[in-house]
């Protein structure tokens, strides 16, 4: 679902504005943002979410302890991350962004 809230966005985006495009470093914290909250407050090893604690992460900006939530007991992995993130590029590669041909050259890349 996360994955395809993305793609919606992106899609609405393009709609919108079709000069709509996004840099390699906005699509890797778009992709990090998808998966992180995934990954915070989910379940990583299954990529779900309860409802109510995402619907209440993002009404209240906080986690949803109240309803249940604790931290996880496996320490949160760079190797947690990386499967996210290729799971979110894998299911939204059917929606390319279009890229910013300009280099930001002040990022250093």
């Amino acid at each position: 679902m996360s994955a395809n809230a993305r793609t919606a966005r992106i899609k609405t985006s393009k709609a919108a504005n079709p000069e709509y495009s996004m840099s390699r470093l906005g699509d890797g914290f778009s992709l990090g943002e998808s998966a992180a909250y995934v990954i915070v407050i989910g379940d990583k090893k299954t990529a779900t979410v309860k409802r109510s604690w995402l619907v209440f992460f993002f009404e209240h900006e906080q986690l949803p302890q109240h309803l249940g939530w604790k931290r996880a007991e496996t320490p949160f992995e760079q190797q947690d991350l990386d499967v996210h993130l290729q799971t979110m590029r894998n299911l939204t590669a059917r929606t390319p962004v279009q890229r910013i041909k300009k280099r930001a050259t002040h990022f250093g890349w």
